[in-house]
C-alpha cells in the first residue's frame, strides 16, 4: 500500500472478498497496531441511525468494536482493534486468530446493517481503492 500522511500499512486479502489492513502510526502511538475491516462505504449521512446501529452491535460484543468514520469524502462503518505491538509478536496465535475474526465480524455486521433501510452503503471490496480507503480511515 502507499504509506499514509501519518503512518504505514499492510493489507490481507480474506475470504469472500473481504481484507483486514495492518496499520500504524507515529509518535505517540507507535508502537500500537490497529487491525482494521471495513463495514459499509459510503452510507446514508444519518448520524442518529449509524450510531445506534455501532452501539447496538458493541453493547452487544465489545471485542469488535464498530465506528461510524465520518468524513467530507464519505461516512463509513469500520471495525477496528488497537493492541500494543509486542502482544502481537509474542503470541502469534492471538495474531492469526484477529486476523480471522475481524474480516468475519465485518461480514456479520454487514449483512446486520445492510437490512437497516435508513443506512445504505456499499460492501467494501478487495480492490486498491478500497484497501486504501480502510487504510486512511484507520489512521484518522
Amino acid at each position: 500500500m502507499r504509506p499514509g500522511p501519518v503512518g504505514f500499512g499492510l493489507a490481507i486479502e480474506s475470504e469472500n472478498n473481504n481484507f483486514i489492513v495492518l496499520s500504524v502510526i507515529g509518535k505517540p502511538n507507535e508502537n500500537q497496531l490497529m487491525l482494521t475491516s471495513g463495514v459499509l462505504k459510503s452510507i446514508k449521512q444519518n448520524r442518529l441511525v449509524a450510531l445506534d446501529a455501532c452501539n447496538r452491535r458493541n453493547s452487544n460484543n465489545t471485542s469488535y468494536n464498530v465506528f461510524l468514520h465520518d468524513a467530507d469524502i464519505g461516512w463509513d462503518i469500520i471495525i477496528q482493534c488497537t493492541y500494543p505491538v509486542q502482544l502481537l509478536v509474542d503470541v502469534p496465535p492471538f495474531l492469526q486468530a484477529m486476523l480471522k475474526g475481524i474480516p468475519l465480524q465485518a461480514n456479520e455486521v454487514r449483512n446486520e446493517f445492510t437490512t437497516l433501510d435508513d443506512l445504505g452503503g456499499t460492501a467494501y471490496l478487495w480492490n486498491e481503492d478500497d484497501v486504501q480507503r480502510v487504510f486512511m480511515r484507520s489512521m484518522v
